[in-house]
């Protein structure tokens, strides 16, 4: 019902949204308190703290996993 652009995709769709937020919460309850659910975070736009590098790896797996699972 949107129009289909990389930040409906990745950002404000309501089944992305629901997905960042169950991504964010398990990335807490495994200690990854710095992580901010910010859209440049996310979408790898902004660097990651040095104690966050592995949460680099999650993200690229929540994109991969937002792209495949909405086309």
């Amino acid at each position: 019902t949107h129009k289909e652009d990389l930040s409906h995709l990745f950002w404000t769709c309501e089944k992305t949204t629901d997905f960042w937020t169950k991504l964010k919460f398990w990335l807490i309850s495994c200690k990854a308190e710095d992580y901010d659910q910010s859209i440049a975070m996310v979408l790898g736009l902004r660097p990651i703290k040095q104690n966050l590098k592995n949460i680099n790896f999650w993200l690229l797996n929540a994109r991969y996993y937002v792209y495949y699972t909405n086309n």
